[in-house]
């Protein structure tokens, strides 16, 4: 992963953008979910002009009940239908596509992260290790559970880790570059204060997605409210 600097603000300076890269990848767990669509509003300005081809991986859709627009469903089937590799999900997201009048003709299923090799990271503090990563799910994302009750469920989680096994547990932010936006530090960090002061926590901050991966690969046990570290 290589910082590209500010998204470009000219159609030109996009396409000379993708086509220094290697590869382009559009990917995001809601990528084709409404409201989510901006990215691609002028797909077919640039998408024509990519000489090294386009590649979506990793989307899915965020709630089932949501519908997309004419329009939206058009720049999605372009999108789709110019992309080299399409790698979805899971299944419930490609019947979703179906419904929408959709063929993603998907390759492969689930986060394409698992075909990466990662050398598991030796975790400090007394095993057995249990890695959690906790989201602070922006407010506009919450439909059916709040932050406090989910909170609520890996302090239990790490209670009973606590109880039956003595070891450690690792919080790893995959997601800490915003403060009160998604903010798996800060999600930690709450967690955290809601346990018994004898509960072994490390709170693990990686300086990128490599390391991230290499604390998460390193625990016994895995309890990720992401789907990338799973």
């Amino acid at each position: 992963e290589v910082d590209m600097g500010p998204w470009p603000k000219t159609i030109p300076a996009l396409v000379r953008r993708f086509n220094s890269c290697g590869a382009v990848v559009f990917g995001g767990g809601s990528l084709l979910a409404p409201t989510k669509m901006h990215p691609m509003d002028r797909v077919r300005e640039w998408g024509p002009k990519i000489k090294k081809g386009l590649h979506v991986l990793g989307t899915g859709v965020r709630r089932e009940t949501d519908v997309l627009s004419k329009n939206e469903v058009d720049l999605a089937r372009y999108l789709l239908d110019k992309a080299k590799t399409v790698w979805l999900r899971g299944h419930e997201s490609a019947a979703y596509l179906t419904k929408q009048g959709l063929d993603a003709g998907a390759v492969g299923y689930g986060d394409p992260g698992i075909l990466c090799e990662v050398e598991p990271a030796r975790l400090p503090g007394k095993g057995p290790h249990l890695v959690v990563v906790v989201r602070n799910v922006p407010d506009e994302e919450v439909k059916n559970v709040s932050n406090a009750a989910t909170h609520e469920f890996f302090r239990r989680l790490c209670l009973r880790w606590h109880e039956e096994t003595g070891g450690t547990v690792h919080f790893v932010s995959w997601r800490h570059n915003k403060a009160g936006y998604d903010n798996d530090h800060e999600a930690a960090h709450a967690v955290v204060a809601m346990l018994p002061k004898n509960v072994k926590t490390k709170i693990h901050k990686p300086k990128d997605y490599a390391q991230a991966a290499a604390l998460t690969c390193g625990g016994d046990v895995v309890v990720s409210q992401r789907l990338h570290p799973t």
